[in-house]
Protein backbone atom coordinates (compact mmCIF):
# COMPACT_ATOMS: atom_id res chain seq x y z
CA UNK A 1 0.00 0.00 0.00
CA UNK A 2 2.95 2.43 0.97
CA UNK A 3 4.91 1.61 -2.06
CA UNK A 4 1.34 1.65 -4.69
CA UNK A 5 0.93 5.51 -2.78
CA UNK A 6 4.69 6.19 -3.21
CA UNK A 7 4.73 5.22 -6.94
CA UNK A 8 1.55 6.90 -7.95
CA UNK A 9 2.74 10.40 -6.09
CA UNK A 10 5.94 9.76 -7.83
CA UNK A 11 4.31 9.60 -11.27
CA UNK A 12 1.61 13.05 -10.58
CA UNK A 13 4.15 15.43 -8.20
CA UNK A 14 5.02 18.06 -10.50
CA UNK A 15 1.37 18.55 -11.55
CA UNK A 16 -0.75 18.43 -7.56
CA UNK A 17 -3.64 19.90 -7.40
CA UNK A 18 -4.35 20.54 -4.07
CA UNK A 19 -7.35 17.97 -3.57
CA UNK A 20 -5.13 15.32 -4.82
CA UNK A 21 -2.24 16.59 -2.70
CA UNK A 22 -4.93 16.23 0.19
CA UNK A 23 -5.94 13.00 -0.47
CA UNK A 24 -2.26 11.95 -0.82
CA UNK A 25 -1.63 13.48 2.40
CA UNK A 26 -5.02 11.83 3.49
CA UNK A 27 -3.55 8.40 2.34
CA UNK A 28 0.00 8.77 3.76
CA UNK A 29 -1.57 9.36 7.28
CA UNK A 30 -3.85 6.77 6.32
CA UNK A 31 -0.91 3.95 5.89
CA UNK A 32 0.93 5.70 9.15
CA UNK A 33 -2.09 5.30 11.55
CA UNK A 34 -2.83 1.49 10.14
CA UNK A 35 0.98 0.64 10.85
CA UNK A 36 0.80 2.10 14.45
CA UNK A 37 -2.02 0.35 15.12
CA UNK A 38 -0.07 -3.32 13.88
CA UNK A 39 2.18 -2.33 16.31
CA UNK A 40 0.22 -1.85 19.21
CA UNK A 41 -1.82 -4.98 18.37
CA UNK A 42 1.06 -6.97 18.08
CA UNK A 43 2.83 -5.94 21.69
CA UNK A 44 0.32 -7.47 23.79
CA UNK A 45 1.67 -10.61 22.00
CA UNK A 46 5.23 -10.32 22.43
CA UNK A 47 4.68 -9.40 25.35
CA UNK A 48 3.04 -12.66 26.49
CA UNK A 49 5.63 -14.85 25.80
CA UNK A 50 9.42 -12.20 25.57
CA UNK A 51 10.49 -10.66 28.44
CA UNK A 52 9.95 -6.89 28.32
CA UNK A 53 13.45 -5.97 27.75
CA UNK A 54 13.65 -7.94 24.80
CA UNK A 55 10.02 -6.82 22.95
CA UNK A 56 11.30 -3.29 24.11
CA UNK A 57 14.39 -3.72 22.06
CA UNK A 58 12.93 -5.50 19.10
CA UNK A 59 10.33 -2.38 18.52
CA UNK A 60 13.03 -0.33 18.51
CA UNK A 61 15.40 -1.91 15.93
CA UNK A 62 12.15 -1.88 13.88
CA UNK A 63 11.73 1.78 14.13
CA UNK A 64 15.23 2.27 13.28
CA UNK A 65 14.92 -0.20 10.19
CA UNK A 66 11.96 1.62 8.94
CA UNK A 67 13.61 5.36 9.57
CA UNK A 68 17.14 4.15 7.52
CA UNK A 69 13.97 3.13 4.43
CA UNK A 70 12.41 6.51 5.16
CA UNK A 71 15.45 8.43 5.43
CA UNK A 72 16.16 6.09 1.55
CA UNK A 73 12.45 7.12 0.72
CA UNK A 74 12.85 10.93 1.44
CA UNK A 75 16.27 11.43 -0.74
CA UNK A 76 14.70 9.95 -3.34
CA UNK A 77 10.96 11.35 -3.75
CA UNK A 78 10.81 14.84 -4.76
CA UNK A 79 8.81 17.61 -2.97
CA UNK A 80 4.97 18.59 -3.85
CA UNK A 81 4.99 21.09 -6.82
CA UNK A 82 1.93 23.00 -8.17
CA UNK A 83 0.91 22.68 -11.67
CA UNK A 84 2.97 24.59 -14.10
CA UNK A 85 0.40 27.09 -14.48
CA UNK A 86 0.22 27.85 -10.81
CA UNK A 87 2.91 28.61 -10.47
CA UNK A 88 3.32 31.79 -11.18
CA UNK A 89 0.74 32.44 -8.49
CA UNK A 90 3.37 30.65 -5.30
CA UNK A 91 4.40 33.37 -3.43
CA UNK A 92 6.95 30.52 -2.50
CA UNK A 93 8.31 30.25 -6.20
CA UNK A 94 8.32 33.34 -8.18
Amino acid sequence: RHIREINNYVASYRNLTDASANQKLDEVLSIQQARLQTQQEYVPKFRAVLPGVAVTRFFQIDNKLRAMVQCNIAQIVPLAQPPPSAQGMNPDNP
